[in-house]
């Protein structure tokens, strides 16, 4: 069984289209898609969503470039045919994969988007009350988010271009510690994000950039539970 993980792609629909007929014509045991964040959902691009032919179930979490009015879900929801929208705090199966669901981030364009009118919402952030939906789950074999660990923006990103965006170079978003310290809780298992606009791995880390996809299977210790 494979799963396909698909990087941000900011509401340009055909790339999530693509990547389906891609998959579905492969002829490999594809059984879902995944989609890390800032899939651009919002009121002028949801119906080019509805127009989607999608052989494939995907799931997909919100990013910080999202309408959270639209995304009041506090379940696995299917929000056009074949699209599953699934909330902060999500642990399920797919493919034989257990995997924790973790949206959001803080935006670095914040006072860009405001000043030109651009939508935001303080509900990007990661709340405590977002990590606490975790309490009772020990492991997990993968954790989706769309933010990475601090200390691997930390490692990866110069702070400096911070400054591009009207922010200070020692300025670190809230989301971030939140995730590394849900990682961390969690074991440090296999975690894919996007967010960064960049293709990193390291170690157990894998930052998707746009437009990118991967495609991740079960280990046989998975599969045999």
């Amino acid at each position: 069984m494979t799963v396909v993980l698909l990087g941000d792609i900011h509401g340009i629909t055909k790339v999530l289209g693509a990547v389906d007929k891609m998959q579905s014509a492969s002829g490999s045991t594809v059984v879902a898609g995944i989609q890390v964040g800032d899939l651009g959902w919002y009121k002028d691009t949801n119906p080019l969503f509805h127009t989607l032919d999608l052989k494939l179930p995907w799931y997909w979490i919100d990013g910080n470039h999202e309408d959270f009015s639209l995304l009041k879900y506090t379940k696995v929801t299917e929000v056009a045919p074949n699209l599953f929208y699934v909330p902060r705090g999500t642990v399920m199966e797919v493919g034989g994969i257990k995997i924790g669901f973790l949206g959001g981030a803080a935006s670095v364009d914040k006072q860009t988007r405001l000043r030109l009118g651009w939508h935001w919402s303080e509900d990007e952030l990661i709340t405590d009350e977002d990590i606490a939906k975790f309490d009772g789950v020990e492991s997990v074999d993968m954790l989706i988010t769309h933010c990475p660990p601090q200390s691997t923006i930390q490692k990866h990103f110069d702070s400096r271009m911070l400054m591009y965006f009207g922010l200070s170079p020692d300025w670190r978003d809230p989301s971030a510690d939140k995730v590394e310290a849900l990682w961390k809780r969690l074991g440090e298992p296999q975690l894919v994000c996007g967010h960064m606009h960049r293709s990193i791995t390291d170690g157990n880390v894998r930052i998707l950039d746009i437009n990118e996809y991967i495609t991740v299977e079960p280990t046989d210790e998975q599969t045999s539970r």
